[in-house]
């Protein structure tokens, strides 16, 4: 607008640079110009979907910018396989209304569409992943009545597979990232679909590595060890975990490896998380939160370390949740997330099941769990009997005591390690089963097997 020669103008909003120019001959260009804006004026709107692929919205997942106390538009759309459920977050008017407002009147607003399966119809894709491979396993609900499935990867049909088939596991190995498309077929026609994006970031359970030992409490710890994947930086995660309480209870949880050895903004745990958005269900489990200053981690690998307790024998599931928080504070619930680029990114996720026994399958006379009976194991046995100040509960043998009973007798002394030497090195008759390969005590007594490594 141009008034008495002066020009002014409004600013949409989102921008903040101009240029001015004079027409005619003789053009004069003023600027570029930067308009400073006072960064209380903006407010940062979050969107996500859950689950990933289950569906669209608009404005699309991820952070958007716009002046502080602006009225948004939002509108979500269930893919084939899924409908609408309800958003989460704050939203201005019913949950349940898939195209809603939100009022932008916090420095950021954070909201998620929430999508269900389609009945039957939905096909509920799980892709499982091979830390150490890369290799994927896919699994998925089949939907009924239909005679064939065709499994696509980045576009392209993978397999094709009989109606009856619910899983398939890549052959090959081909780089990351990976879109995988499900589709289940009835007559030649494609009736369901369901989509997975595998990226290049990966938080997953390592039901392998978990260690169980006992405590002078007569109780069992099980240390279970958190993994984190990733090409390229990142600045934290944050994570919630469940578990059944009937089995065991969380005690401790450790930040380990190269985030251990970082500054950090913010870092935070809760050992008694509860449901606030699961599905109505009772859930109780584990919410971790690890943010780092201005440093970043390449590919941290083991991060986490989930401690839990029992007093008997049983096994629970370990699943990831995207609904544990605090109900009573009313705080908004824990997403499995990694930082990059400061921004939070979705990533593969892998579950893991912790079983407490006193039985497990050993080999005797590997005492140090490495998969071979030979003069280290003797060390190992010596140095749980005779070493002071160390932690005995740390030595392996505290873990299977009777793969450290080498002569049987019920006992762990210094009689064993005699006997595996006087065998390894003098032909002396060989220990009694298991021998070489796992398998249980025949000969039953006191001590007990909570966790044999190489037998799992």
């Amino acid at each position: 607008e141009i008034v008495e020669g002066k020009a002014s103008l409004e600013l949409r909003a989102g921008w903040n640079r101009i240029e001015w120019t004079t027409p005619g001959e003789s053009e004069v260009r003023i600027g570029p110009v930067e308009i400073p804006c006072d960064e209380k004026e903006w407010s940062y709107l979050s969107v996500a979907v859950n689950p990933p692929g289950a569906g669209s919205v608009d404005p699309p997942c991820g952070d958007h910018r716009y002046l502080f106390d602006t009225t948004v538009d939002i509108r979500a759309r269930a893919d084939e396989c899924f409908l609408f459920d309800h958003w989460e977050g704050g939203v201005a008017d019913d949950r349940t209304n898939p195209e809603n407002r939100v009022i932008l009147d916090s420095d950021r607003v954070v909201i998620t569409a929430v999508f269900r399966p389609r009945g039957e119809e939905g096909m509920d894709l799980r892709p499982r992943v091979d830390i150490e491979t890369g290799t994927v396993e896919l699994t998925w609900r089949d939907p009924e009545g239909c005679d064939g499935v065709e499994v696509l990867r980045n576009g392209l049909v993978a397999a094709r597979l009989g109606g009856d088939r619910e899983s398939w596991r890549e052959s090959e190995n081909p780089p990351f990232p990976r879109y995988y498309r499900v589709r289940a077929l009835r007559n030649g026609e494609v009736v369901c679909t369901s989509e997975e994006k595998l990226g290049t970031l990966q938080i997953a359970l390592l039901t392998d590595s978990a260690t169980y030992r006992p405590t002078d409490q007569g109780t069992i710890e099980a240390v279970f060890p958190v993994n984190i994947y990733s090409v390229g930086e990142i600045q934290g995660f944050s994570f919630g975990v469940s578990y059944d309480p009937e089995v065991c209870r969380a005690k401790d949880v450790r930040v380990v490896g190269p985030f251990a050895d970082l500054d950090v903004t913010f870092s935070s745990y809760d050992l008694e998380a509860t449901s606030v958005s699961c599905e109505g269900e009772e859930t109780r489990g584990i919410t971790v939160t690890h943010l780092l200053g201005l440093r970043t981690v390449t590919n941290p690998g083991d991060s986490v370390e989930l401690v839990f307790e029992s007093e008997g024998e049983g096994c629970t599931p370990l699943r990831f949740r995207d609904c544990l928080g605090k109900r009573e504070d009313h705080t908004s619930p824990i997403k499995s997330e990694i930082v990059q680029d400061g921004s939070p990114v979705a990533p593969i996720l892998v579950d893991g099941e912790l079983c407490f026994t006193t039985s497990a399958s050993f080999v005797r006379g590997d005492a140090n769990q490495d998969g071979a009976t030979t003069i280290a194991d003797t060390i190992t046995v010596l140095m749980y009997l005779f070493e002071e100040g160390d932690d005995p509960y740390g030595n392996p043998v505290a873990a299977c005591p009777d793969a450290a009973d080498v002569n049987d007798d019920g006992g762990v002394d210094i009689a064993d390690p005699i006997y595996l030497l006087e065998w390894l090195f003098h032909g002396f008759t060989e220990p009694s089963a298991p021998l070489s390969v796992c398998g249980s005590d025949p000969t039953p007594d006191s001590l007990g097997c909570l966790s044999f490594l190489p037998c799992r």
